[in-house]
């Protein structure tokens, strides 16, 4: 069975030592004390940068839009240490207290407060009036610097959209005289009334060859007709009157319907027999179906220049497109960028939002607060802690090799 933990041991081990932890709690805290003594006195001074952010959104033309990112506000504390503006800052300071960008850093310090909104710039040297120089110095440099990389209306933007203008108007101008150009050899109307003049001929003979097919029934069923008769009776005078029409029709002679014709049912438009009238239809058979033939070579003619004509206007219709959506694309690009140079430029001017410096540092008249004494209690403090531990631990460490030899 475990031994249970007896405390007076370490309690007496305590007590016993009580010097010792004594004796370094006060030690240490002399020593404290006199470090901080002997320590030089340095002077800080402090700068104040309010970040502001503008309500004030322009937006001329919706088809540049910026992201606005208000997050990256917050990381300028930590920016107020890059590199970039240290260097710049080591050599306009141009002091023999710093040396290189490593002792700068030592000798700075950022703090934020209010979300962000302010920002504190404190400088720590021996000399008052190097620390409110370094201090001016830095925050000057530090407000320039952020307004140019995180303010989207800083003068490079307004110089960027400004030189994109100046292209944009460029390529405008090239395009609007390439379409002036083209319209001085745009064949495009003289194609097109050449195809009209084609498309309504070739209306006109399919127009024809469907009257001549009419003709062409009407004559077939009119020979029949007179072929069904017996060869010895008379043509009647109706055939001759349609035998009549037929030709008056195949000289494309128009008969006003509204003539009125009086003759006696004894006469006869034609002395030929029944078989001279059926040889005479069949003539005028002959010279409709040549007809017909004709009209189609015509019509078949008529395609290939159809058709030249049709893919010379969509090749000028192509090329015109082409040439105007350029035009109407360098048109609505220049636009675009002439009133994001006006939102720039306005918003350049606009104060009310940005990095600016709030108050400058100003000499410090008294020297920091060391606080030698509560340091030096604070240090005596926990060296007396530190030596309590040791002395347990070595109490403890006594008593297991003890009870070790006693167990052998």
């Amino acid at each position: 069975m475990e031994k249970e933990l007896d405390l007076t041991i370490y309690i007496d081990a305590i007590l016993q030592n009580w010097y010792w932890i004594v004796g370094t709690a006060i030690l240490a805290s002399i020593l404290t004390f006199v470090i901080f003594s002997l320590s030089p006195t340095t002077y800080s001074a402090t700068a104040t940068i309010v970040v502001l952010k503008s309500g004030n959104v322009i937006e001329l033309d919706n088809r540049l839009r910026e992201i606005q990112d208000t997050q990256a506000f917050s990381s300028l504390p930590q920016l107020a240490k890059s590199n970039d503006i240290l260097k710049e800052l080591l050599v306009q300071f141009n002091s023999s207290e710093i040396n290189s960008i490593s002792d700068l850093d030592d000798v700075l310090e950022v703090e934020s407060e209010d979300n962000g909104s302010i920002i504190l710039l404190t400088s720590t040297l021996e000399n008052p009036t190097e620390a409110a120089r370094l201090t001016n110095l830095w925050a000057v440099l530090f407000v320039d610097w952020s307004n140019n990389v995180f303010r989207n209306t800083s003068e490079e933007q307004v110089k960027f959209f400004e030189e994109q203008r100046t292209i944009a108007q460029e390529n405008l101008l090239d395009s609007e005289q390439k379409l002036i150009k083209y319209q001085g050899t745009n064949q495009i109307e003289i194609f097109s009334n050449t195809l009209v003049s084609y498309n309504q001929a070739q209306s006109n003979y399919l127009a024809e060859k469907n009257q001549t097919k009419n003709l062409i029934q009407s004559t077939i069923s009119l020979r029949d007709l007179v072929a069904s008769q017996a060869n010895n009776s008379p043509v009647s005078f109706a055939d001759q009157l349609a035998i009549l029409v037929i030709q008056l029709q195949l000289l494309d002679v128009e008969i006003d319907p509204s003539l009125q014709y009086q003759l006696d049912s004894n006469s006869t438009i034609t002395t030929n027999s029944r078989n001279e009238q059926l040889e005479q239809i069949d003539s005028i058979l002959e010279i409709l179906h040549d007809k017909i033939a004709q009209i189609d070579s015509e019509l078949l003619a008529l395609n290939p220049d159809i058709l030249e004509l049709q893919e010379k206007i969509q090749v000028a219709e192509t090329e015109y497109n082409r040439l105007l959506l350029n035009k109407q694309v360098a048109e609505e690009t220049f636009t675009a960028l002439s009133r994001k140079v006006a939102e720039e430029r306005i918003a350049y001017a606009d104060t009310a939002g940005g990095i600016q410096l709030a108050s400058q540092a100003i000499l410090p008249e008294q020297a920091d607060s060391k606080n030698k004494i509560l340091n030096g209690l604070i240090a005596g403090i926990i060296s007396g802690f530190l030596a309590t531990i040791i002395v347990i631990i070595h109490t403890w460490w006594k008593q297991s090799t003890y009870m070790h030899t006693t167990k052998q």
